[in-house]
């Protein structure tokens, strides 16, 4: 590679990009620009737009102890909460957990046991009384079928066993 000063507008090649990627993280950025013979705005501009970040950029926004926090917290803690925890943003604790691949509880599981919705898919369809359905899973019959209409379970829909006729 070329350690020449290149023309405005140059094409990145596969080889660059290869090692701009390599050594991003930990490499300083304007010994890597010279060492690719690009200004330091083009190769920040190019990782940014591969979406790559430096080791400083990482270590000064997120530290180990708070990207632990955000694995701990993030699944059911809401997420404002969160972000006043470890002094952020709303908008930042959201791109990082998403960078992260962190998933959130879904309502229902929060609010609902597994085995209790698995109840509810159970009995539902085939019980006649709403009521003998919320005894038997301990919830409010007005919860019963709310949920069981959020799951799309209906009376009556039972499965049908073919093997029986």
């Amino acid at each position: 590679m070329s350690k020449s000063k290149r023309g405005h507008g140059c094409k990145w090649t596969d080889d660059e990009i290869k090692l701009l990627k390599k050594l991003y993280a930990e490499k300083p950025t304007e010994e890597l620009a010279k060492q690719l013979g690009r200004s330091l705005p083009a190769l920040r501009q190019r990782a940014h737009m591969l979406g790559f970040k430096s080791k400083s950029y990482l270590e000064k926004f997120w530290t180990a102890e708070d990207i632990a926090l955000l694995k701990e917290l993030y699944p059911e803690c809401p997420i404002p909460e969160i972000a006043k925890r470890l002094g952020k943003s709303v908008a930042t604790v959201k791109h990082q957990a998403s960078s992260l691949g962190l998933k959130r509880k879904s309502y229902l599981e929060k609010l609902w046991t597994a085995e209790e919705l698995q109840m509810l898919r159970e009995l539902y369809p085939t019980c006649e009384s709403t009521r003998e359905i919320a005894e038997k899973i301990g919830r409010p019959w007005g919860s019963v079928r709310q949920i069981a209409s959020n799951l799309g379970i209906t009376k009556g829909s039972r499965r049908i066993d073919f093997g029986e006729l």
